[in-house]
């Protein structure tokens, strides 16, 4: 993404799709010569009041309804393919919503992205520091997002694509800091004297992209931003940022258009200024970083770039990604610090591990001993025309982003947490480093090289959807 464009189930491993995922597949010979049609909607989710709530290391039932939580789903289509992508304000989704909603959907649908935005202030949607998940959401969940799509197929219009990126800088901090002690610590406190600099860096743009339809109105638009979705904070539930930033981007582009949220790279990006004031969290400051990525957006929103609108293509594989090991020898350590009593032998968790976390911690480890040892890792491109939406299962680290802007399309959107739950996926530099992305639970469990497996696995998919458009784009860097 150039600084040329805007201003300011039956499946098969490793690079082979499986039966819903090759758009396009039986009219390899199409052209892009009719229309693209689009259509968006949004459902809402938001769960009964009182349930539990995700994002922290202890339970939190919800007290009430800041904003209300979505599913918004758009369906994009030619007379060849259709294809969906249906954003969920959830802290993350399990990879049997997706294959639900695709099953459910039937041959309809070439290829379909269900993808968590993260909130940190909605529904606990997978087991983890303590937390059970809440059961009776995730049943639910399913049809609801199928009614999104359908709504969304209802609205289908002719429309074409612009695009336009705008910085914002000021907003996402890598959370992660080399200390003046060798260390990297995740959030170390605000004016912290040890702190040396960033261990890593952020994607300061947000893009926006609009379908116009011929009488020049928008249908739908899909923003995308790299920052985590836990500046609100508190016991109601909200979708954070987003929450803002949508309502402002539907006000201004008109009544009848839906924008859906997309979550860029950010496993180690976060909002806290470590130079900043003491207070930085709660709805209004939420509601702030929100309006200030829309109005930038907005602003921008004139110098906006045509983009083809089509061929649509899409591509899917799997990685087998490894989980760390755990030694059986290890159990008897875990059980005693999981229940908190002295342990005389070796201590097996991570020396940085805080001590309140330690049980904890232990617990996890005696939960992951229930769990295989692979886990599989979907890797997913849509492309339609020259915007490339990329969708990884996990919380990728912000230098996997920076390097998939490098592919030689105008747009290239990276999508965390999207068609699965894989944990933090940290770069090989990260692991080394150690810290809280890197401590083996239930939110971080494969090796140290299913970040780079994963994305030489997208850079096959991108040169095989712009192959099979009858065009190239230039992928650079190393497999």
């Amino acid at each position: 993404m150039g600084r040329g464009w805007g201003s300011g189930s039956g499946r098969k491993r490793m690079g082979v799709v499986h039966g819903m995922a090759r758009a396009g597949a039986a009219r390899e010979g199409a052209t892009h010569a009719s229309p693209l049609r689009v259509g968006a909607a949004r459902v809402e989710i938001t769960p009964v009041i009182g349930g539990p709530m995700a994002g922290y290391f202890k339970e939190r039932r919800s007290t009430g309804i800041l904003d209300p939580l979505y599913a918004r789903a758009l369906v994009m289509e030619t007379d060849e393919t259709r294809i969906g992508i249906v954003a969920v304000d959830a802290v993350c989704l399990k990879s049997a919503v997706t294959r639900a909603v695709r099953e459910n959907a039937g041959p309809a649908f070439s290829a379909i992205m269900v993808a968590a935005t993260h909130t940190h202030t909605g529904p606990v949607t997978r087991s983890i520091f303590d937390i059970p998940a809440d059961d009776t959401f995730l049943k639910a969940l399913p049809e609801r997002i199928a009614a999104a799509l359908t709504e969304a197929e209802a609205r289908l219009s002719p429309v074409t694509i612009h695009a336009v990126r705008a910085a914002v800088p000021g907003l996402a901090f890598n959370r992660r800091y080399s200390m003046n002690d060798g260390s990297v610590k995740m959030n170390p406190g605000l004016g912290n004297p040890n702190i040396v600099a960033p261990a890593g860096p952020v994607d300061p743009d947000a893009v926006l992209v609009t379908f116009e339809r011929l009488d020049g109105t928008a249908a739908a638009s899909i923003a995308h931003f790299a920052l985590h979705l836990d500046t609100t904070s508190g016991t109601e539930y909200s979708a954070d940022y987003p929450a803002g930033l949508l309502a402002r981007i539907e006000s201004a582009l008109g009544p009848d258009h839906r924008s859906l949220f997309l979550l860029g790279f950010c496993g180690d990006v976060n909002h806290i200024d470590v130079a900043g004031p003491p207070s930085q969290s709660g709805p209004s400051q939420a509601q702030a970083i929100g309006e200030k990525i829309a109005n930038a957006l907005l602003d921008a929103l004139p110098n906006r770039q045509k983009l083809p609108a089509g061929p649509i293509r899409a591509e899917s594989a799997w990685i087998t990604g490894i989980r760390r090991p755990l030694s059986r020898d290890h159990h008897a350590a875990f059980e005693a610090i999981a229940a908190g009593r002295e342990w005389s032998g070796d201590d097996p968790l991570d020396a940085d591990i805080p001590e309140t976390l330690r049980p904890m911690y232990a617990r996890e480890r005696l939960a992951l001993m229930n769990e295989p040892a692979t886990e599989d890792v979907e890797a997913q491109v849509l492309r339609v025309g020259d915007l490339a939406i990329v969708g990884a299962p996990g919380e990728m680290f912000s230098q996997y982003q920076l390097d998939l802007k490098r592919v030689g399309c105008a747009v290239a959107l990276p999508v965390s947490l999207a068609n699965g739950y894989a944990g933090y996926i940290p770069t090989r530099k990260a692991f080394a480093e150690g810290g809280y992305e890197t401590w083996l639970s239930r939110s971080s469990f494969l090796s140290p090289d299913t970040g780079d497996r994963w994305a030489a696995s997208v850079k096959t998919l991108l040169e095989r959807v712009a192959a099979s458009a009858g065009g190239s784009w230039q992928v650079k860097g190393k497999r």
